[in-house]
């Protein structure tokens, strides 16, 4: 009996290590998939110098991505000063975040190329129109400006190359690998080992409390690595060239970590509060249960 409670104590410490890796798992997998939303992707080219990108590592021209969107714009007869106003807007910034998102989406998943959505052309054909009014000196018609637009938001999409030139590279066949998993598998596996630890433990909530603990654990883990972004930044500033645009996505890693980190550590403290509950619950009906016995057994004798 000795050694088979040792083997199920055992298999419980086991089942609880795996319940905590499959969390932290989650967790990873979860934030990167987030991390790649249009909003988060907009966020990220606003709050940073995006423009200062390098295309080299996209295409086979050692050029910034305001270089070639100053290219494409004289290509589609913009004239400098309305390619200008459309560097610094907003505008633009929110068209990087929807064209980043539908980027990554092409490449993990394939489909057509990414096309832009018709609001955000009009929306970038009004910051042009815009400039057009201000700018006396440009002598071009506002149905003809329309057109070069259109043209001009069109050349942007294709600066992306075909797919299959883009998948060879070992970081896009990385991040493939994680974006395309499917984290129902991962959710699947987390509820067979509770699942498991309750059939070990002969207990239908005793496993609440190994998974809140292990939630709790992995949240704090990622609160806390969230918060160090002012400990990571001085190695991105001795060791990376892209300072500004490396450290950016640095820091939209770390805050979706740390909010991450917050929802589930908040998530297993009521885990835990229940589980607690529960087993106040059940203490006090064994207490209640041994009195009821011993007062009958007081009558009968």
């Amino acid at each position: 009996m000795k050694v088979v409670n040792i083997l199920k104590k055992s298999l419980i410490v086991l089942c609880s290590i795996l319940i905590f890796s499959l969390i932290i798992i989650t967790m990873f997998i979860t934030s990167n998939k987030k991390l790649v939303t249009k909003d988060n992707l907009t966020l990220y080219a606003k709050n940073t110098e995006v423009l200062k990108l390098n295309l080299k590592f996209i295409i086979k021209e050692d050029v910034t991505l305001e270089e070639k969107i100053k290219e494409l714009g004289k290509s589609a007869g913009i004239p400098e000063d309305i390619v200008f106003d459309i560097l610094k807007s907003n505008e633009l910034k929110e068209l990087f975040g929807e064209f980043f998102s539908k980027t990554i989406d092409y490449v993990i998943n394939g489909g057509k190329r990414p096309v832009l959505e018709k609001q955000t052309v009009t929306n970038i054909t009004k910051v042009a129109t815009d400039s057009l009014e201000r700018h006396l000196n440009i002598v071009l018609e506002k149905e003809t400006l329309v057109r070069y637009i259109e043209k001009y938001t069109t050349d942007i999409t294709s600066i992306i190359p075909n797919r299959s030139e883009i998948i060879n590279n070992q970081y896009f066949v990385y991040m493939q690998d994680i974006l395309k998993f499917n984290t129902l598998y991962l959710y699947f596996a987390l509820l067979g080992l509770i699942i498991l630890t309750g059939l070990l433990s002969k207990s239908a909530y005793k496993p609440l409390k190994y998974l809140g603990i292990s939630m709790l654990l992995g949240g704090l883990i990622f609160v806390i690595i969230g918060s160090c972004y002012g400990l990571i930044n001085p190695y991105i500033v001795k060791n990376i060239i892209d300072l500004e645009l490396v450290s950016s996505l640095v820091r939209s890693i770390l805050n979706l970590w740390f909010k991450i980190g917050v929802f589930v550590s908040f998530t297993s403290v009521i885990i835990l509060l229940i589980y607690i509950a529960i087993t106040r619950i059940i203490r006090h009906n064994r207490k209640l249960d041994q009195t009821i016995r011993y007062n009958i057994n007081d009558i009968k004798l």
